[in-house]
């Protein structure tokens, strides 16, 4: 457990994190789905060799995800951006800044 204590204003933090629209925007699965979502995290826990296809429609825009975990335990990301794969590599990420 920890304590955060802010001693100045907090109102721009609150806009930039959005933790109630995001809350919001979660996807609700029954608890059988939630059940064997976790069992496939389990069995694939601390294993090498492994690719993913996650359901990128799950995925808010600009989110990085696993695509896979190769022999050596490297791990490969990609981002998603506005439907599609931004990039795909296991030690730099392409940033566009567009705000």
């Amino acid at each position: 457990m920890f304590i955060l204590h802010v001693r100045s204003n907090v109102n721009d933090m609150r806009k930039k994190l959005r933790v109630p629209e995001r809350l919001a925007a979660r996807v609700k699965v029954t608890p059988d789905v939630y059940e064997k979502i976790m069992d496939s995290r389990k069995s694939n826990f601390n294993k090498a060799g492994l690719s993913f296809t996650p359901n990128l429609d799950l995925l808010e825009d600009g989110a990085y995800y696993l695509v896979q975990i190769d022999p050596k335990f490297r791990r490969t990301y990609a981002r998603k951006s506005q439907g599609k794969i931004v990039s795909k590599n296991s030690l730099s990420f392409e940033v566009n800044l567009t705000h």
